[in-house]
């Protein structure tokens, strides 16, 4: 009885009540129907923007109308009519977009290419303290959503996290820290981010190394244009952090001086941001960090070297930076 269908893997069944044409919804190759009584399967794809049904409803019998929910594209509707000779065509084929299903959105790429089986978290702050809400995993098409959540009240937050499960180096980041979605009436779809996860590459000073400023912190741009940078430092003995202003696209920064109170001939752990525009409310972290032992000379007046090309800032106290190399 499976005489035309593209495989197997049928996702969901819908029949007709009282004509009996039953409809089938397939996991990759979209719609299929037969006419009451018979083992063909007849393809009904056209104007089907996303082949991969997850379920399938038929809510009348005269026409025949069936509804289908696919994956990450919204609802498709096809409507089935009966000729003098018992022919069935399809007629206009509706399709809509995401936001008929209430959710948070959008696409994870790897190198600039969508990436499948990329699992994220809803992180939630209930005014508080941070959990996670909801998980997803992205699809073929590098799509995710979160569905289902409820809305949020003054003070609460969303924000998407991509938190690398590798203890190694993989190609991709350490983690991506989605911006705060701060309004959600859990009635609209709401964009979580697309966002790259691809690595960043630290190359020098290498691990370990000893360096006196002025000196030079490079590494390897990722091929993304859009793409912004900035350099993080953390000081395990003092437990600070200091962050570079919006360095644009650049692959590496000339270090004059440390922020004032950071002793010469510390190791320090640095590695690089990569911020989804200047404000770097989204951003991504490179999966490795380097020691590095910084000298430098003190001024006549003990502070450190003064710097004119760098505005050190402290990073915003979240949850979410990488204080842990």
């Amino acid at each position: 009885m499976n005489t035309g269908l593209a495989n197997d893997y049928v996702r969901a069944l819908a029949i007709a009540p009282g004509s009996g044409e039953v409809f089938a919804g397939l996991y990759t190759q979209g719609a299929y129907y037969t006419p009451s009584g018979s083992t063909n399967w007849k393809w009904i794809n056209t104007g089907l923007r996303e082949r991969r049904i997850r379920s399938m409803i038929v809510v009348a019998s005269s026409p025949v109308k069936a509804f289908a929910g696919t994956n990450g594209w919204g609802a498709w509707e096809f409507t089935l009519v009966r000729g003098a000779a018992a022919v069935y065509l399809p007629l206009v084929i509706r399709n809509y977009q995401p936001g008929v299903v209430p959710g948070i959105y959008g696409q994870v790429n790897l190198g600039g290419v969508p990436v499948s089986g990329v699992s994220l978290q809803l992180r939630y702050f209930d005014g508080s303290t941070w959990s996670t809400r909801a998980t997803t995993t992205t699809d073929t098409g590098g799509k995710y959503s979160f569905t289902g959540i409820p809305a949020l009240s003054s003070g609460q937050r969303y924000y998407v996290l991509y938190d690398n499960p590798s203890g190694t180096a993989n190609g991709r980041l350490w983690g991506w820290y989605g911006a705060d979605i701060i309004s959600y009436t859990g009635t609209a779809m709401v964009s979580g981010g697309n966002f790259d996860i691809k690595d960043i590459t630290l190359q020098s000073p290498s691990n370990g190394a000893t360096v006196t400023l002025p000196a030079t912190f490079r590494w390897g741009l990722r091929g993304i244009t859009s793409d912004h940078y900035r350099v993080f430092f953390y000081d395990s003995v003092a437990d600070e952090s200091a962050l570079t202003n919006d360095l644009n696209y650049v692959s590496q920064i000339n270090i004059t001086g440390l922020p004032d109170g950071w002793p010469s001939g510390r190791t320090y752990f640095w590695w690089v941001w990569v911020c989804q525009d200047s404000t770097c409310t989204a951003y991504g972290e490179a999966f490795s960090s380097h020691t590095v032992t910084i000298h430098y000379t003190m001024l006549q007046n003990g502070g450190s070297n003064t710097i004119s090309d760098i505005v050190w800032q402290t990073p915003a106290t979240r949850e979410r930076e990488k204080l842990s190399p």
